[in-house]
């Protein structure tokens, strides 16, 4: 559907369509180094790996329906990041779903969700907040 269109792009945001595509294929977005904003409608169930790797993302909304992660789907992103995620329960992703930067990477998920995905995204478990915290 979208693999690498908008690579390299100079795109600052992007807020997908809702549409019959539930996933946002590896590398959408790659190298779009002015990227800062994204937000993933309900219906998306899944973000393939690298999908946002190399941008300078400060805010990714994610949302309630999406159930998974592909790897390093923010690798080397040059902003420190909050990431909003709507889903009760924590989708299935990897130790390097966020991996790999060296910037500050901040999750805000559902108030009643918060020990499922401390004890299933442990990786990340000192950087999952309630999204009530969220200051935006």
């Amino acid at each position: 559907a979208y693999y690498n269109t908008f690579y390299k792009s100079s795109i600052t945001s992007i807020i997908f369509p809702q549409c019959s595509v539930t996933s946002i294929p590896s590398y959408c977005c790659s190298d779009c180094y002015n990227l800062s904003y994204v937000k993933v409608p309900e219906g998306y169930t899944y973000i393939g790996t690298a999908a946002f790797q190399k941008c300078s993302i400060s805010l990714l909304e994610l949302p309630s329906t999406l159930t998974g992660l592909g790897d390093n789907i923010m690798f080397n992103n040059t902003s420190n990041c909050s990431i909003k995620c709507l889903a009760t329960v924590p989708p299935a992703m990897s130790s390097t779903s966020f991996g790999y930067t060296s910037k500050t990477v901040s999750i805000y998920v559902p108030d009643s969700s918060v020990n499922a995905y401390k004890a299933s995204w442990s990786y990340y478990g000192t950087r999952i907040f309630a999204l009530s915290t969220y200051g935006g």
